[in-house]
């Protein structure tokens, strides 16, 4: 017999091997935990191999949208354009310097349209090898005009006119988003010879690393009307964890709430308090000096330096069964800074206050808590 929670994370891990054989999906999915572009879909494959021991050919794969044409020296390129009907495809070549980083076509002053080459200088028209200045990396027009609508772009061929052994262009990862599926009906047993059939779907969020180093995906789930919230852990084993919606997700209850009262002077509110979850675990704050802002600090060969008394000031909102409160402040002391959050329970938002003279930007950094609730 196959039960309700069976059923659901049956269809759960159908479903993502299903996605993470488009790359579309795997992007928006799992764009946040990618580090080196080339490795990406190397990474993405084992993962889906681990999850689903599917057929290799079924893995992610990146195929470049053009060969070579990655060095600092010049290409002759053939690029293609669709257009309108009854207008054939166009092509013509471009002298260039590497780095090319592609075509498109953009609209210009309306109705206009241009095709453009990403590239570090150019020589229009050229069909042949020859000098090309050097400039910066930028999109620049090979074609414009308003005489027919330029579609598409694309480029054909890439010929060296020198060295060519830079390797090929490297894919873009991202960005992230969610991935809904309308999933198949699922259909679990109540007893020996009882089976329910209900319709199943899921929204699943991109992926993060779990202070244990496993690999996250956040997910809702409306089974049958039902909703449910929670996480599937792909790496190092499957593993769904669910809980219907509504539930209070606090990791705690004040004593007396009404005998405290309200506080003094309360900080700005947090916006939707109730839809936030407790998985900020920490926070990335990077920070600039001004000119004329010049704290103490203690300099190291090797660093960070360390500034004195801070750069900045960290508060972590932690949600109780009905209030909201903020840690006590932790200074800020380097210019790349990670700080934890003291609650073990994860916190729902988190506030940098920079002090005079620096300018601070911050990421919170979501996790595993260290206790479930």
């Amino acid at each position: 017999m196959i039960t309700f929670a069976e059923g659901v994370a049956q269809a759960a891990r159908g479903t993502l091997c299903a996605l993470m054989a488009a790359n579309d999906n795997v992007n928006r999915l799992f764009a946040n935990i990618g580090a080196d572009p080339f490795g990406f879909y190397p990474a993405m494959s084992g993962l889906r191999r681990q999850l689903c021991s599917d057929d290799p050919n079924n893995d992610p794969s990146y195929e470049p949208p053009f060969e070579g044409g990655q060095c600092n020296d010049v290409y002759v390129i053939q690029v293609q354009t669709t257009r309108v009907a009854p207008n054939p495809p166009e092509t013509f070549s471009v002298r260039a310097r590497g780095p090319i980083g592609g075509v498109r076509v953009v609209p210009i002053t309306p109705p206009a349209w241009a095709v453009q080459l990403n590239s570090r200088g150019q020589s229009v028209g050229s069909t042949t090898c020859g000098t090309v200045l050097e400039q910066s990396q930028a999109w620049r027009n090979l074609v414009a005009g308003t005489a027919y609508t330029e579609q598409s772009a694309s480029i054909v061929s890439i010929t060296p006119c020198g060295l060519d052994d830079c390797g090929d262009i490297a894919p873009v990862i991202g960005p992230p988003g969610d991935v809904i599926v309308e999933g198949d009906d699922i259909t679990y047993n109540i007893d020996e010879s009882t089976e329910i059939t209900v319709p199943i779907s899921f929204v699943f969020a991109p992926a993060y690393v779990d202070l244990d180093g496993s690999v996250t995906v956040p997910v809702n789930i409306d089974v049958g009307g039902i909703e449910f919230s929670g996480t599937v852990e792909i790496a190092p084993e499957f593993n769904l964890t669910i809980k219907p919606k509504g539930l209070n997700p606090s990791p705690g209850a004040p004593d007396d709430p009404d005998e405290i009262g309200e506080p003094g002077e309360p900080s700005t509110p947090i916006d939707d308090e109730e839809e936030l979850e407790s998985t900020i675990v920490g926070v990335l704050v990077y920070s600039d000096i001004d000119p004329d802002g010049l704290p103490s600090s203690i300099l190291f060969p090797d660093g960070p330096n360390i500034y004195v008394p801070r750069l900045a000031s960290v508060q972590f909102a932690v949600k109780t069964q009905n209030s909201i409160g903020w840690t006590p402040d932790q200074d800020v002391k380097n210019l790349e800074c990670y700080v934890p959050c003291p609650a073990p329970q994860g916190a729902i938002a988190v506030r940098v206050s920079p002090m005079p003279g620096v300018t601070s930007r911050f990421t919170p950094v979501r996790g595993l808590p260290l206790t479930s609730f």
